[in-house]
This record gives C-alpha cells, structure tokens and sequence, in this order.
C-alpha cells in the first residue's frame, strides 16, 4: 500500500474529485456490479459517451472512468450482491459527475479571468511532494503505479488545484473578513470550552447488592460498609481498603476508576462527589452495580484560556466556516450562471 504520508499528500493534489471517489472506497461504496476487471473505458461502445454538457464543453463517460480507475482493483472484491453493486455504482459516478462539472467550471472561470499555471508551477508541487515523502522520481511512480495513477494524471491534478486555489483566493478568500467583534462575540458565547476543565482522578469500593429476600445478607453488607468507613477514619489507605474489600473488577488496582470530568458521570455520582475535596469520600451509594464508595484522590484543574490566547484558534475556526460556506456559494453561482445538462 502507499505510504500515509504521500497517500494524504495525493490525495490533496487531487482534489475534491479524487476525495469522492477516495470516500466511497472507505465505506465500501466502489462497486461494479458484475463488469470485468478491464476498464469501462476501453470499451468502444461507452468511450465517447456524452454524459453532461457544461457551456460549450462536453464531459464523457471516459473522462468519469478515468477519475476512477485508481480504484477498480479493489472493485472486484467488494462482496456485494449485484443489486447492491448497481446502485451504489449510480450513486458514486453520479458524486464523480458533479465533481467533473465543477472542474470544468472552475476551468472556464479561470479562461475568463486569464488565470494560467505555468509548468514549472506543476514542477515545484511535484517536488514538494517527492521532499515531504523523500522519494525519488523512480519511487514516485512505482507508488503511483501501485495506486492506479500515473504521472501525467497527478500532474492534472496539481494543475486543477493550483488554479482553483487562485481562483478561491480572488473569488473567497479575498471576501473572508472576520472582525475582533466576532472573535470576541464566538470567545463569550463558548465561554465553558476556554474557563478550563477539571478533572476528577477517582477510586471506588463496590459491594455488590444482597437479594431482596435475604435479611442475613443485608445485614452482612451493611456490617462491611460500616467496617470500610471505620477503618478508613482510622487512616487505612482507601487504596489498601479497596484490595481488601471491594468486589469490582478493579480491586487489584485499589480501586482505580482513571480521571472524570463532572459531565461524564451520573447525576447521583456527580452530586455526591462535586462537593468534596481530594482525599474525602462519599457515602454508600446505591447503584445497578451494587454499594458504591467513591473517593476522590486529586482534583486536576486544566488552565482556561485567555480571550488573547484563544484568538488565533477562534479566527482560524472562523474563516474556515466562512470559506466553507462562501465557496459553496460561488460553486452554486457558477453552476446557476452556467449552461450544464447531464445526460442520462
């Protein structure tokens, strides 16, 4: 398999399209139905099939196969019914249609603006991709061979997005604009994510519940419960204590229940324990399990931060919410201003 690292890397440079069809394979979706391991493009009678019509240019069914050839190997092995494999075939060329239709109109919008990348452009994102996965030009494309792709593909792809980068940058980016009034507004308005957090480091006894029906037993439960708060007034540790007496699976470890913030407990639990301090305990809790006693031996605090602190974090959230929605919404105006037809 591709090294993560340069897997990650080719999946940015190739965009949203090769992100659709990436998606699909991660939850089982590239299916086939029952099509041979040869590709549908070099079948002539589906080749040059028309399949959309964006303004004056055309896409074809082979320009679809093309986008998804890196995947066709793991096709075969889906495990699907037939059935299964034709309509999830519908649904993930339909996601590659649109994709398609985008690029194309990212392209024309780029004509229209004289927005060009140069070849040594491409070079330079071609290397940053050998330097960061330290390949050479032999590794790269027996990595890229292993993946379906090849190098001319890549080199499309890294075209693609540098131009709708350019594209963004004027069309989006530009538009983005988040004020000191809005970090401070979102900073107030989350104000429980940036006070801090504390944590709870917790132990517990357990003495399991007696049948309803057996005085004699609850009688002997309560006699231990009482032993347990004796002894522990009398200073035994709470940890010897719980290897001594308790009945839960983590009496061996004294009692270690791990680090709890108040919201992840129950509300009894956590009205019995918010009140004390470390090295207190609560009182007998009746719980599903049995006779709880909680001792809480430290109170962590993780310090909150600061309205200046948290700035950066909060502005970076918030242009990327912006950008998000501001280039859905140039998509969406190129696609209304444009002519696009998809043919079935």
């Amino acid at each position: 398999m591709i090294d993560m690292t340069l897997h990650d890397t080719l999946l940015k440079a190739f965009g949203h399209s090769f992100r659709i069809a990436l998606g699909f394979l991660s939850l089982g979706l590239i299916c086939m139905g029952a099509m041979p391991q040869s590709s549908l493009a070099n079948s002539p009678e589906v080749v040059d099939r028309i399949v959309a019509v964006v303004n004056d240019d055309i896409i074809v069914l082979q320009d679809v196969d093309k986008l998804l050839q890196p995947l066709q190997a793991q096709i075969q092995t889906a495990g699907y019914s037939d059935e299964q494999k034709h309509s999830m075939l519908l649904e993930m060329r339909q996601k590659a249609i649109d994709q398609l239709v985008d690029q194309k109109l990212i392209d024309q919008s780029a004509q229209e603006f004289g927005v060009k990348v140069e070849e040594a452009e491409i070079d330079a994102s071609l290397e940053r991709i050998k330097q960061q996965n330290q390949l050479t030009d032999e590794q790269l494309q027996e990595t890229l061979k292993k993946e379906g792709l090849s190098l001319e593909s890549l080199r499309d792809q890294l075209k693609q997005q540098i131009l709708a980068s350019r594209l963004e940058n004027y069309e989006v980016r530009s538009k983005i604009v988040i004020t000191k009034e809005d970090v401070t507004e979102y900073y107030k308005q989350n104000a429980d994510k940036y006070k801090g957090e504390k944590t709870y480091h917790l132990r517990n006894i357990l003495i399991k519940s007696p049948q309803t029906d057996d005085p004699a037993g609850k009688k002997a439960v309560e006699d231990k419960l009482t032993k347990i708060f004796a002894e522990f007034k009398a200073g035994k540790s709470f940890e010897t204590l719980a290897r001594q007496y308790s009945e839960s699976q983590y009496a061996d470890e004294g009692g270690e229940l791990g680090k709890f913030r108040l919201d992840d407990l129950s509300p009894n639990l956590r009205a019995a324990i918010e009140p004390l301090s470390p090295g207190g305990v609560t009182p007998a809790l009746e719980t599903s399990d049995g006779y709880q006693i909680i001792f809480v031996q430290e109170i962590l605090q993780k310090p909150g931060k600061s309205l200046d602190s948290a700035y950066k974090e909060i502005e970076d959230k918030l242009f990327e919410e912006q950008y998000k929605k501001k280039r859905e919404a140039w998509i969406e105006n190129l696609r209304k201003a444009a002519h696009i037809k998809i043919i079935e």
